[in-house]
């Protein structure tokens, strides 16, 4: 969840320019920000990064230059928002960033208080410099690291620096950690280039290099100016494989945009051709490979948390419907122990790192009868843990998003597996979705409604089939960036109790893909105890024999292909709805994009 980044150059670096590139990993976190350099500059400062960065000395201040520094964007997990809870951490000369949770910290605390450490902060993070810094004497961390992935049980990416020494330390377990390897070097290794950068995600370096070393767990770095060192937890010195990467050096800003969530909705139509194109081409050997394996399969598991797993229950209407044994799940509800023989696995995840999806991955993975299951990534960054691990992996090819709420990666999701589907015989409407159409038909709809939600406590969605994964998914975005409550739900469950609460002018919107559908009459149910019904239709209100305060008209289609029409004009609605209230959308409270810790 939090961000963390290092940089270690031969040519000395502005703590400015250190903070600048932090920037673009605040979407993993933006409760509080923080530096510290080698010189012994240390500074932190609750909110967010462009605030921290107002505050830093100018480019010519003496303290303001370094050839080795850390830093870190926080997202709160152990102790409040505050100064002392935010990174880095320091100990005598040691001082820490970290990503993770550490399980045991209460039983280290108390074991390096009574060797007579101070603790100053809340967090469990802060155990990490204490505990390096009894090796502060020697004349490097080596052992120091090995002692640390010895003691600490938990999660953790870290990078720790001791003042006065410009080399960074690097160790993980579970948190992405990836070192960016900058300039031209005289080897195939990581040695004698002009600059290295390690980080949570590639995106924090992708503008300056596409050449990376993707850690894995129980592995740790030293790197100083001339090279990058990788060693095991034992101290065994590892080779170092640098990886190509494609992926976005910029993510070009909001234009004219005042969002980015706008912004990534406007791109869903271009970047699900970018999709159907790299299906066809660089990804069809990774489809074919896809599909030959669901076909061995016996049985079918999607797995995903949040959005992912909305695409996920989607995914598992689309496979059943095509005649194939698929079920969903949330990846805090399946349990290793659930996994069958010849089953299919297909981890959905935008980042790649959801640890909710990687810990069950884990263990099934390490399971002594895994025998014939296959584990299959769907994802969006590259060269992730999840797609590292895989047997097989799609990359969904959305491009970098930075709003918080997923929207065009979302999408995506849909596309890949609509065209798993196809393979297996599922029909579909169009060659080619419309989903500009539906963009430019359904925003002034939501610009119109907007004003009236905004003024509602509480709003229901409902939807059923292929539908009801889209209401789930559009409640979400309302909850996420407008703070208002929506419940999504199935239309034929509105009896069963939840009808109680229907009163006059309550929201209701239904997503109806035709004249056909049963939620009609949940909606003709609703509609006579007051709701006020928004329709998100593949069909017109005279069709449908309703009312419907307002009608988003959807291009007709299979009702999977209308859910996703139905979850596009969602994400329009939490916008507008959310813009009105002037909510901050693109970095909604409380939350991080990419979820990397249980």
């Amino acid at each position: 969840m939090c961000g963390i980044l290092g940089m270690v150059s031969k040519d000395s670096f502005s703590v400015r320019e250190l903070v600048s590139r932090l920037q673009r990993l605040e979407y993993r976190g933006y409760d509080s920000a923080g530096c510290a350099t080698a010189e012994g500059f240390l500074r932190r400062k609750v909110g967010s990064i462009s605030g921290f960065l107002a505050s830093l000395p100018e480019d010519a201040a003496p303290d303001a230059t370094t050839c080795a520094a850390i830093a870190h964007t926080r997202w709160a997990t152990h102790g409040g928002i505050a100064e002392q809870n935010a990174h880095p951490h320091c100990a005598g000369d040691v001082c820490i960033v970290h990503n993770g949770i550490i399980e045991n910290f209460l039983e280290l605390k108390e074991e390096l208080e009574l060797k007579g450490a101070i603790f100053r902060s809340e967090t469990d993070s802060e155990v990490i410099a204490h505990f390096l810094q009894q090796y502060a004497a020697e004349p490097d961390l080596h052992k120091g690291m090995q002692d640390l992935m010895e003691r600490l049980h938990g999660t953790y990416a870290i990078i720790a620096l001791r003042k006065g020494d410009p080399r960074l330390w690097v160790a993980k377990k579970d948190s992405p950690v990836v070192l960016g390897i900058v300039g031209s070097g005289g080897s195939a290794s990581a040695d004698g280039y002009s600059s290295y950068i390690v980080s949570s995600d590639i995106f924090a370096f992708s503008d300056l290099t596409r050449k990376a070393v993707f850690l894995e767990d129980f592995q740790y770095l030293m790197i100083d100016a001339k090279s990058a060192r990788l060693y095991d937890r034992k101290g065994k010195q590892l080779p170092v494989k640098p990886k190509e990467f494609h992926w976005e050096s910029h993510n070009g800003g909001k234009m004219h945009y005042e969002h980015h969530m706008i912004k990534e909705i406007y791109e869903v139509p271009d970047v699900a051709r970018n999709l159907e194109e790299s299906l066809a081409g660089p990804q069809a050997a990774s489809l074919s490979r896809m599909i030959s394996l669901l076909r061995e399969s016996s049985r079918i598991i999607l797995l995903g948390s949040g959005t992912s797993y909305h695409a996920a229950l989607l995914g598992r209407h689309l496979l059943t419907a095509a005649g194939l044994d698929a079920y969903a799940y949330a990846s805090t509800d399946f349990d290793a122990s659930m996994a069958r023989s010849h089953d299919a696995i297909i981890a959905i995840s935008q980042s790649g790192e959801t640890m909710d999806l990687l810990v069950t991955l884990k263990a099934i993975a390490a399971r002594p009868d895994r025998g014939d299951i296959r584990i299959m990534g769907l994802v969006n960054v590259p060269h992730s843990s999840i797609e590292r691990m895989a047997d097989c992996c799609i990359r969904v090819e959305a491009g970098q998003e930075v709003c918080v709420a997923a929207t065009k990666s979302f999408a995506n999701q849909i596309v890949a597996l609509l065209t798993l589907a196809k393979a297996f015989g599922f029909k579909t409407t169009y060659a080619r979705l419309p989903l500009a159409e539906v963009i430019e038909q359904a925003e002034p709809v939501a610009q119109e409604i907007a004003p009236w939600l905004a003024s509602k406590q509480s709003m229901y969605i409902i939807g059923a089939g292929a539908c009801y994964p889209a209401a789930m998914e559009m409640a979400l975005k309302i909850k996420e960036v407008s703070y208002i409550h929506a419940e999504g739900m199935l239309a034929g469950e509105l009896k069963h109790g939840t009808l109680a609460l229907i009163e006059k002018d309550v929201p209701v919107i239904a997503i109806i893909p035709d004249a056909k559908s049963h939620t009609v009459s949940s909606v003709k149910e609703v509609e006579a105890r007051g709701a006020s019904s928004v329709l998100v239709a593949g069909a017109d209100k005279a069709e449908l024999g309703l009312k419907g305060k307002a009608l988003f008209r959807v291009p007709a289609g299979s009702d999977a292909e209308v859910s996703l029409f139905a979850a596009i004009c969602g994400q329009l609605i939490a916008y507008y709805t959310a813009k009105h209230l002037d909510r901050p959308i693109d970095k909604p409270r409380n939350l991080a994009k990419s979820v990397t810790v249980l």
